[in-house]
């Protein structure tokens, strides 16, 4: 096994300077293209966040523990200019909802053990206020 992952890796290396025309830079950073978010502001309106790729700069505004040890976040995405909550350590029948001035709030639920073990998210609000947004 281990000859198998010291050969891999050579392999791998031996590629990439063979990719480089022979030349490797110790720690060189590579590139990687951001692709666009799929929706914004208004347009996100009741879209699944990862799916729409808000997730990849969301950064949380807001955040809550209960007594009982769940935890609630506001997320929120600048490039999509939209939010949506997560919750964690749950228990079925845990709901949240998020609302926004103008647009349906938006609900999740627990609604059994899967639910329970991970994040839940809320579907998104347009976010053009973050003061305005309530969990």
């Amino acid at each position: 096994m281990t000859a198998l992952v010291v050969g891999t890796a050579v392999a791998l290396a031996v590629g990439m300077v063979w990719l480089k025309g022979g030349e490797v830079s110790p720690g060189e950073a590579t590139t990687v293209s951001v692709p666009p978010p799929g929706c914004r502001g208004q347009a996100c309106e009741g879209g699944d966040p990862q799916s729409m790729a808000c997730g990849r700069d969301a950064r949380t505004p807001a955040g809550w523990r209960t007594r009982a040890g769940a935890g609630l976040e506001i997320r929120f995405s600048a490039r999509c200019v939209a939010a949506w909550t997560r919750i964690w350590q749950t228990r079925v029948g845990d709901r949240v909802e998020i609302t926004a001035p103008g647009s349906p709030p938006q609900r999740a639920a627990v609604a059994d053990k899967f639910d329970a073990r991970g994040y839940l998210f809320t579907q998104m609000v347009p976010a053009r206020q973050l003061s305005a947004l309530h969990a």
